[in-house]
């Protein structure tokens, strides 16, 4: 269910089960600056996208099937805070009681709510393998409202491909609660409550931050040890990856070609681990070409194109290029 202005608000105002997994580096969508952005006012709202709107439309769906399996009563939850670590909240998917148990019952453990494509169908478990058939973000986020409500038990009910409806039971673990803790606590009292930026992890937010901070000058002055060390690590960084992506390709064509000598589409996993296929493709369109032709069909002259460029260009970014003398030659 999507959450309310309060609830938003309330968010802000300490870190939530979404925050844990970001601020542990085990979002594969986020990380700690994005919370950090978030947390100190930098972030734009981010818009509702056909992911988060099907979403939020089938979670009361999978609340309701999960209750008629495991014969429950499941209920919406408010937001959350710890009594003494008030930087820690949270807003549970739902809380799980009896069936015939007064509304004024304590809980009988929480349920966490995902809705998945199929894509991503090979990072769960079937039903019942319990934290071995979870993904680690997911994990941490349960961990965090266990650790919040101090229930014993936290399940996860997934539908992937509306579908296919897995579920599984965590259980309490207060030597990985205690760590996860100390990192979060950590990150809110010295990152947060200073404003003080996080290090940078090549995140999107931490560009953002960088973009809104670049001098107006264009002068380039000489290296200092600093500026000197980063150069070099960055041109042996940049060859390990193009030394990489050889590999990677060569292995890509050699798997390829097992493929093509069995005249199947591709091979997958038993365990669904993995999988991997081979197809045609079609080139790539040259859309700059595609705006020039059609430029040229509606009398657009090279003003009128450049207005409609500049219309429709993306967010602005930062540029950081390393010319180095090997690149050069």
């Amino acid at each position: 269910m999507s959450l309310t202005d309060e609830q938003l608000a309330q968010r802000k105002t300490g870190l939530g089960g979404s925050d844990v997994a970001a601020i542990l580096g085990l979002n594969p969508y986020a990380g700690r600056w994005d919370v950090w952005s978030d947390k100190v006012g930098l972030a734009a709202p981010q818009p509702e996208n056909r992911f988060t709107r099907w979403g939020n439309k089938l979670e009361q769906v999978v609340a309701e099937e999960y209750a008629e399996r495991n014969n429950v009563r499941v209920e919406t939850s408010k937001t959350l805070r710890h009594p003494t670590r008030t930087w820690q909240v949270g807003t549970p998917d739902r809380l799980v009681y009896a069936p015939d148990s007064p509304i004024f019952d304590n809980a009988l453990h929480g349920l966490e709510i995902k809705c998945k494509g199929e894509r991503v169908a090979g990072a769960w478990g079937e039903s019942g393998t319990g934290p071995a058939g979870v993904p680690d973000e997911v994990q941490a986020q349960a961990a965090w409202y266990m650790s919040l409500t101090t229930l014993p038990r936290w399940d996860v009910g997934v539908l992937i491909g509306g579908n296919d409806f897995r579920e599984y039971v965590l259980t309490r673990d207060l030597d990985t609660e205690a760590a996860m803790l100390e990192v979060a606590e950590r990150f809110w009292r010295e990152n947060v409550l200073t404003g003080t930026p996080p290090e940078f992890d090549g995140s999107g937010a931490g560009w953002d931050f960088l973009r809104r901070k670049l001098p107006g000058s264009k002068r380039v002055v000489d290296a200092d040890d600093i500026a000197d060390k980063l150069a070099r690590q960055l041109s042996r960084a940049r060859d390990a990856r193009q030394a990489a992506q050889m590999i990677e390709d060569q292995l890509k064509q050699q798997f390829a070609a097992h493929v093509v000598a069995h005249g199947v589409g591709g091979f997958a996993a038993l365990d669904k681990s993995w999988r991997f296929t081979v197809g045609e493709r079609a080139g790539s369109t040259s859309w700059k070409k595609v705006a020039e032709v059609l430029a040229a069909t509606l009398n657009y002259d090279a003003a009128d194109l450049e207005e409609v460029c500049r219309d429709h260009r993306g967010a602005p970014g930062v540029i950081a290029r390393l010319t180095d003398k090997h690149e050069k030659e």
